[in-house]
C-alpha cells in the first residue's frame, strides 16, 4: 500500500538525514536507495543495508550503485520497453491507416468498373466506348500505382516494426542481465525460480540451489582496487558458466555472492556440482600477466537448499543461505547442504556477515 503523504514526507526527510550524516551526495540514484531504507520498501533493501551498517561499511559511489542496480536498475529497463512499445503501436495504427486508404481506393475502383460495364451495356455509340476505356486505363493505372505506394509502405513499416520488436527483446535481455558479469541479474533469477518451482510442481521433479559467496572478496578490493576485484567477480561468473550444462541456470545474486537453480538434480548431485566449482576455481592462480605478479588463489563458500513442493521461494532461498553461513562459520572454502543444518534447518536464517 502506498504511504500517505505525510508518512511519505517523512520517509524522504528521514533518507536525506541518513546521506547527510554520511556525507553522500544527494543524486536521485542515491536518495531511491535511502528512501528505500527508510520506508523498508522493498524489505531486501533494508536487509541489505542493515548488513553493510552493522559491519562499519563505508557506502561508497561504487556500493551504492551496485545497490541502486540491484534492487532499481529495472526501473530504466521498464521505461525503455514502455517507449518501444508505444512507436510499435504507432507504426501498427500507421498500417491500419494505411490499409483504410487502400480499402477505400479500392472501393472507388470497384464502383468505377461497375458504372463502366453499365456504359458499355447501354449501347453506346463507338466514341463513347472509346472514351469508356480510357477511362478505365486510367482508373486501372491509378489503381496500381496507388497498389505501388501500399506495397512499398507495409514494407517499410514491417521493416520498421520488426527493429522495434529486436529492440524490445534486446531490452528485455539487458534488464535481466549483470553488466559487469554478463550472467543473469537478480531479476532473471527471481523470474527464473519461479519458473522452476512451477515446473516442479506441476511435474513432481527434483530443484535445488546454489548460493555461492566469494571468500574474503573485500580484501581483494581493499588490496588491489576495485577493477581488480570485477576481474574476480567475472572470473568467478565465467567458471560457473562453464561448470554447469543444459537448463541450470547461473545469475549473480548480489554483490560477490551468485546463485544457480538446477532442474531435475537432488540434493546430493547439487552438491557434487557445487564441490566441482569449488574445485575448479580454487585451482586457478591470479596473475598479472606483465608484471607476473601472482596474487594468490580466489575461494567460494556454498550452501545448497532441495526445493520442498509447495514451500514459499524465501523458505527455499533461506536454508540455502543457512547453509551457506554455516560453510563461512566453518573456515569458509568449502559446500553446506542443508542436511549438514541438523535440528537448525527452519530456523530464522541469521544476517551473514559477508564481505561486501
Amino acid at each position: 500500500m502506498e504511504p500517505d503523504l505525510s508518512t511519505a514526507r517523512g520517509f524522504a526527510l528521514e533518507a536525506l538525514e541518513q546521506m547527510h550524516q554520511r556525507a553522500i551526495k544527494p543524486t536521485p540514484e542515491n536518495f531511491a536507495v535511502w528512501y528505500g531504507y527508510a520506508a523498508d520498501s522493498p524489505p531486501a533493501v533494508r536487509r541489505a543495508m542493515q548488513i553493510l551498517i552493522s559491519n562499519n561499511m563505508e557506502f561508497s559511489p561504487e556500493v551504492l550503485s551496485d545497490l541502486y542496480e540491484r534492487f532499481y536498475g529495472g526501473m530504466k529497463h521498464t521505461e525503455r520497453i514502455r517507449s518501444l512499445a508505444q512507436q510499435i503501436e504507432a507504426a501498427m495504427t500507421g498500417v491500419l491507416g494505411t490499409l483504410g486508404n487502400a480499402g477505400q481506393g479500392v472501393r472507388q475502383f470497384g464502383e468505377t468498373l461497375d458504372h463502366t460495364a453499365k456504359d458499355l451495356l447501354a449501347g453506346n455509340p463507338l466514341d463513347s466506348v472509346r472514351a469508356i476505356i480510357m477511362q478505365v486505363m486510367d482508373e486501372t493505372r491509378d489503381m496500381i500505382e496507388r497498389s505501388d505506394v501500399l506495397e512499398r509502405q507495409l514494407t517499410q513499416t514491417t521493416e520498421e516494426i520488426g527493429e522495434l520488436r529486436k529492440q524490445v527483446e534486446d531490452a528485455s535481455r539487458e534488464a535481466q542481465t549483470d553488466a559487469l558479469t554478463g550472467i543473469g541479474n537478480r531479476k532473471s533469477f527471481d523470474l527464473q525460480m519461479k519458473r522452476c518451482m512451477q515446473e516442479a510442481m506441476e511435474q513432481g521433479t527434483e530443484l535445488t540451489l546454489l548460493l555461492i559467496d566469494i571468500d574474503h572478496f573485500k580484501n581483494f578490493n581493499d588490496a588491489y582496487g576495485h577493477q581488480f576485484g570485477d576481474l574476480v567477480l567475472k572470473l568467478v561468473a565465467r567458471a560457473m558458466v562453464e561448470g554447469i550444462k543444459g537448463r541450470d541456470q547461473a545469475a549473480r545474486y548480489g554483490g560477490e555472492e551468485f546463485a544457480i537453480l538446477l532442474p531435475d538434480t537432488d540434493l546430493q548431485d547439487a552438491a557434487t556440482v557445487a564441490e566441482h566449482l569449488r574445485e575448479t576455481i580454487g585451482n586457478k592462480a591470479i596473475t598479472n600477466r606483465e608484471t607476473k605478479q601472482n596474487f594468490g588463489v580466489v575461494t567460494i563458500s556454498v550452501g545448497v537448499s532441495a526445493y520442498r513442493l509447495g514451500e514459499p521461494p524465501y523458505v527455499f532461498i533461506e536454508r540455502a543461505d543457512a547453509s551457506l553461513y554455516r560453510a563461512k562459520q566453518s573456515g569458509r572454502n568449502r559446500v553446506m547442504t542443508e542436511l549438514e543444518l541438523g535440528e537448525k534447518t527452519g530456523e530464522p536464517v541469521m544476517p551473514l556477515e559477508q564481505d561486501i
